[in-house]
């Protein structure tokens, strides 16, 4: 937010410091600015965390609370809502209608267009593109761990996970009240 920018670890070895130092970090997936275009930026939690702010003005990194929010107004209970793993069954609600492996498509009721952009997970290792995709949850459950949202191609529910700080996520932006 504040213009100066994050780094962008072209290769194992960039991501791999990034993690060991805690810093933050964003990488295209398979360090390919073409997956880029069709999926966005994969980003370390570290960069979500960073004071200075990853959201441009007016803006901010949905936060749990407002995942819950939006699960719940489209269906999932509150106790589903609460609960963590796949839940619910609303998913394919917020899934694109194109872009996911085997024309496993989503129903995109509500304009969210979520794509399947894959992770950035263990060793800097690139996994699940077209298959899931995976959010990051502005603020931290505690010093290694964050929550994550993750939708999968073969079913239609929505993820809420703890996940390790170091792993290469999407991120989805609100609009500041």
């Amino acid at each position: 937010r504040n213009g100066d920018s994050i780094p962008h670890a072209k290769t194992e070895d960039e991501w791999e410091n990034a993690r060991l130092n805690c810093k933050p970090a964003w990488c295209y997936y398979d360090n390919d600015n073409k997956n880029g275009k069709q999926y966005g930026k994969l980003y370390n939690f570290y960069a979500i965390e960073d004071v200075r702010g990853l959201a441009p003005e007016g803006w901010h990194v949905a936060t749990d609370a407002e995942w819950k929010e939006l699960e719940f107004a489209i269906g999932l209970s509150k106790d589903e809502v609460d609960d963590w793993d796949y839940r619910g069954d609303k998913g394919i609600h917020l899934k694109s209608k194109s872009g996911w492996y085997n024309d496993m498509q989503g129903l995109d009721t509500y304009g969210f267009k979520a794509l399947p952009g894959g992770d950035r997970y263990m060793y800097a290792k690139f996994n699940h593109k077209l298959t899931h995709g995976f959010w990051w949850c502005a603020g931290e459950i505690n010093e290694d761990e964050a929550w994550s949202r993750g939708l999968c191609y073969i079913h239609s529910q929505i993820g809420r996970y703890p996940n390790k700080k170091d792993k290469g996520y999407s991120v989805r932006l609100v609009k500041d009240k």
